[in-house]
């Protein structure tokens, strides 16, 4: 079973020996992302039962249902595109810094 991500770690480091490691817990956007799920749902249904109608009306495929389908599809790939970032690892340095984020 894929878990989605728990943290994100940034840290920062400068030559110097300044910098800072910022951790931020994913799992308390978890609500708030089902909240606009539940609050989004009924708006895409709304527009399905309008795209089939659509079709059904003019016998062929239209610019509504086009939108609609894109908009029924995106909210499964947002989904999905949070739940593979589980792992990330982005390390980026230059001649004074060094950038170190993952997700957890």
């Amino acid at each position: 079973m894929i878990l989605p991500p728990m943290v994100l770690k940034v840290d920062i480091e400068k030559r110097s020996g300044r910098g800072f490691t910022l951790w931020i817990p994913l799992f308390i956007f978890w609500p708030f992302l089902l909240v606009v799920f539940i609050l989004v749902l009924p708006f895409l249904l709304l527009a399905a039962v309008l795209a089939l109608l659509v079709i059904i009306g003019r016998g062929r495929v239209g610019r509504l249902p086009r939108l609609t389908l894109l908009a029924m599809r995106t909210v499964p790939r947002f989904f999905a595109i949070y739940w593979a970032l589980r792992g990330l690892l982005i390390d980026v340095r230059s001649g004074s810094e060094h950038v170190y984020i993952s997700v957890k």
